[in-house]
């Protein structure tokens, strides 16, 4: 006669293997000295490139300027509009917008030049923030792909804007803007190169001379800074500082 189960007994019992018990008593979670961490002051920062700010400065008082046309066409067309901008209530009133839009025209431009980035072994650096700083750090095993885009203005300076994207994410999570377009194709290269290394089955003897070489190569770009072709590195700790 069979005998049935109670409600709440397990149909299986999974008993740890061999291997998993040993991984089990191997895994140790020693806790760290703070004073032997890793000092971020070593991380050499990297600026984008000087022509960036002046650039995105020039586009937002252009911006600008169309506005203040459209407002002076609009206030020469209506006598109403025009009595009002004469009017003390009106002038109070330009007067408050424009110091509001030169303040955020400063903003952003002061912001661009608080931007730096650094590239590393296994992963990319970026430091931004004018008031608030933060620093981000895109870890390059979890790159899915790459991209290097390019706008009008960009394409007229020679400049690109690079893309990362993590595995499982439709969206950039990671992105620099204002570098020089052979500097952010170098740096496109190399991801692409250490993604391939880090893939199992493939010829990593090749590779790892490849991908070295794409590292020299975004080094001797960054490199170039003493000369003047390219923005000049800054501490991270005398950026801080600024």
């Amino acid at each position: 006669m069979a005998v049935a189960k109670p409600s709440w007994a397990c149909e299986s019992l999974s008993v740890p293997s061999i291997n998993g018990m040993k991984r089990l008593m191997d895994f140790s979670n020693t806790q760290l000295e703070i004073t032997k961490l890793p000092s971020s002051e070593s991380l050499i920062l990297n600026a984008l490139d000087p022509r960036f700010a002046g650039i995105r400065l020039k586009l937002i008082l252009s911006f600008y300027f169309i506005i203040i046309l459209i407002l002076l066409i609009s206030a020469v067309a209506f006598e109403a509009l025009r009595s009002f901008a004469l009017s003390y209530l009106g002038i109070g009133l330009l007067l408050s917008i424009s110091i509001l839009l030169g303040l955020i025209a400063w903003y952003f431009f002061a912001a661009t030049q608080c931007i730096f980035f650094a590239v590393r072994q296994h992963d990319i650096v970026m430091k931004s923030g004018l008031f608030w700083r933060k620093q981000v750090v895109q870890p390059l095993q979890r790159v899915q792909h790459v991209e290097v885009t390019q706008g009008p203005v960009d394409r007229k300076y020679s400049l690109a804007k690079i893309q990362l994207f993590s595995a499982g994410t439709a969206v950039s999570t990671f992105r620099i803007p204002g570098l020089d377009v052979d500097l952010a194709e170098k740096i496109k290269q190399y991801v692409l190169d250490y993604q391939l290394l880090t893939k199992a089955g493939v010829d990593k003897t090749s590779l790892e001379q490849q991908c070295s070489e794409s590292f020299s190569g975004v080094e001797s770009m960054l490199q170039k800074n003493s000369e003047g072709e390219l923005p000049p590195q800054l501490m991270s700790e005398g950026q801080s500082d600024s």
